[in-house]
């Protein structure tokens, strides 16, 4: 499961503030604010639902030690034009 310094950095990365998080991840602001200052022992559902919030907005965990942006895989190119297969065949 995350930790507490994983869903800070994360939140880091996205420039999210914790209302940011708790509206995006359904959960309240109290709850987000206990389990970040690790008063609370959150349940397994709701650590779930962070860090699928998160990786939803293009955080990688990297084991239980770290967080990461996602890297693009791929880039979108838009070709017009009389010439966009001599474009396209340029850019291969």
């Amino acid at each position: 499961m995350i930790t507490a310094e994983q869903i800070k950095a994360a939140r880091a990365f996205l420039k999210w503030k914790q209302t940011d998080l708790a509206q995006k991840a359904a959960l309240s602001l109290p709850s987000i604010n206990a389990i970040e200052r690790e008063v609370a022992s959150p349940r397994k559902d709701t650590l779930a639902s962070i860090q699928q919030t998160l990786e939803d907005a293009g955080i990688e965990f990297l084991g239980d030690s770290g967080v990461r942006l996602k890297k693009e895989v791929f880039e979108i190119q838009q070709y017009e034009g009389a010439h966009f297969i001599k474009a396209l065949n340029d850019d291969m």
